[in-house]
């Protein structure tokens, strides 16, 4: 072969392994599926001190507490957390309250606490539910982020 193809056929494998190692390095963090990134879940730790990955497939304990941070989901510095099944049936609901100023278009850390101690759940397909805090009731400004998990 040409020396020059071979050159040409070594830079674009280099540049293609190199593209791929930053674009692995992209995904392999623990990132949620959030449509426009306006709430980030930044850790879940079990009662017992142990954090939680969360993600779809994520096995939490009974009780747990959530902090992240959220851009534009508050209202009266709260926005709504709950456990529900496929059917519907919520298991256990919950505030997700501000810490510090809530009125602001920056992102607001907040934290929200789970306790299903003696709740029985009669369901192995649950979603962890987000929801974006909707005062005026229009469909359209609806948003919520959900992760299926099982609870032990």
């Amino acid at each position: 072969m040409d020396k020059k193809i071979i050159s040409l056929i070594v830079i674009v494998l280099a540049a293609a392994a190199f593209l791929g190692y930053f674009i692995w390095q992209g995904t392999s963090k623990s990132i949620p599926k959030i449509s426009n990134q306006s709430l980030i879940v930044e850790k879940i730790t079990a009662s017992d001190g142990r954090e939680i990955k969360l993600e779809d497939g994520a096995v939490l304990p009974y009780k747990f507490s959530i902090r992240g941070k959220v851009k534009n989901w508050m209202y009266e510095g709260e926005f709504p957390v709950f456990l529900t099944d496929s059917a519907g049936q919520v298991y256990q609901f919950t505030s997700a309250k501000a810490q510090g100023e809530w009125m602001t278009t920056d992102y607001v850390q907040f934290t929200a606490e789970m306790d299903l101690t003696g709740v029985p759940i009669m369901s192995n397909e649950l979603e962890l539910v987000f929801r974006k805090s909707n005062p005026s009731g229009d469909p359209k400004l609806d948003e919520q982020v959900s992760f299926a998990v099982t609870v032990e």
